[in-house]
């Protein structure tokens, strides 16, 4: 059996879904049952490395015309008893499309605000031909299967999972950012004008009250995008602009450091799929505050590992931020929920599925 992947982010791109795709992939290429995994991306860079031999990877097509007439040239190595990954909703027609072609299978796996509401008329006609959908979290797929045709016990979750690298440890400059009677806050996530669900403003002006109440902090912002000035504009309003900090892009290879250096991680969100960071932190061992709204709530484990709190309700937030500074919650244990043996084993024994066997031994986690 084979697997043709067809990505918007691959291997080496940022982002939750280029982690995700990665992370996949990687515990795929373990089966038995694959003996090639050929992977097409629109994002990423062109050379390629850390990949296993039965895995080929195209080098990415930005072009939507280009990524097209690529996967159309490639497609003729698969057949009927083969696979076509579709790593994200939008590209469900052109991964339905090849199915025609090579009569092979289709794997639609959905992430986020994509997914939870009806798609374009090109995607509802594709969406009849979906074989199998895998969800992110069980959020994600509870809102899929509120518009979409897919029985539901066609619908699985498998979440993400945290690197070893993601683990507690001695914060190693920690001084740079605060004083030692300050507790130091974060956040990690691209500042864009169309994630603005992230819900760094909201930080803003809870902790505009909270320093009304004296209390000792620095809230760092980790992250770039063009949503920067309104939020500086939105600091300087309220007069924050010794205690809330823009850090700019961090390198994955040095978020660790940065998560083990924070006391606590917020970021109330309304439009997760999962939100790897949360379960970056809480491996660190920050103290974590979600939204209760998103798929948030599966790295918290629905508020066993963190605090989840209505993103819109400044009071319900200022109070877990009072709390988690001054009774942290321990999430370490997620990380062992999360870990790559457990992600692994569930990849691989779905994909065993695939081949040709009944999935009612998946759970559908909902």
């Amino acid at each position: 059996m084979k697997l043709f992947a067809l990505l918007t982010d691959g291997f080496g791109a940022r982002g939750g879904i280029a982690q995700y795709n990665c992370d996949l992939l990687q515990a795929l290429s373990l089966s038995p049952d694959l003996e090639k995994i050929l992977v097409l991306s629109r994002q990423g860079p062109k050379v390629q490395s850390d990949k296993p031999p039965m895995m080929e990877v195209i080098e990415p097509k930005g072009s939507r015309w280009l990524y097209a007439i690529t996967a159309l040239g490639r497609s003729g190595q698969f057949g009927k008893n083969d696979w076509i990954f579709c790593g994200h909703i939008y590209m469900l027609p052109l991964a339905v499309a090849l199915s025609f072609v090579t009569g092979s299978r289709v794997w639609l796996q959905i992430h986020g605000i994509e997914a939870w509401n009806r798609g374009n008329l090109a995607v509802n006609i594709a969406m009849k031909y979906v074989a199998r959908v895998t969800a992110v979290s069980r959020y994600t797929r509870r809102r899929f299967l509120e518009w979409s045709s897919i029985r539901p016990e066609m619908v699985k979750v498998i979440p993400n999972t945290v690197d070893k690298r993601f683990l507690p440890g001695e914060p190693s400059d920690r001084r740079r950012f605060a004083e030692d009677d300050q507790k130091l806050l974060l956040s990690v996530s691209r500042l864009s004008s169309t994630e603005r669900y992230k819900g760094q403003d909201r930080m803003i002006e809870t902790l505009a009250a909270l320093e009304q109440e004296h209390c000792r902090f620095v809230y760092m912002i980790a992250g770039e995008g063009d949503d920067i000035s309104r939020l500086q504009e939105l600091v300087a309003s309220h007069h924050l602009e010794k205690c809330i900090r823009f850090i700019g892009y961090v390198p994955d290879e040095d978020l660790p450091a940065l998560f083990r250096t924070a006391d606590i991680f917020a970021m109330p969100s309304t439009g997760e799929g999962f939100g790897i960071v949360f379960l970056q932190a809480l491996a660190c061992g920050c103290a974590v505050i979600a939204g209760n709204a998103d798929g948030s709530t599966d790295p918290l484990l629905d508020g066993r590992a963190g605090l989840l709190v209505a993103p819109e309700d400044k009071v319900e937030l200022r109070n877990a931020l009072k709390s988690a500074m001054n009774n942290p919650i321990d999430g370490t244990f997620a990380a062992r929920i999360f870990s790559r043996q457990h992600f692994e084993a569930a990849a691989l024994a779905l994909i065993s599925q695939f081949n040709g066997r009944d999935m009612s031994g998946m759970a559908d986690h909902d």
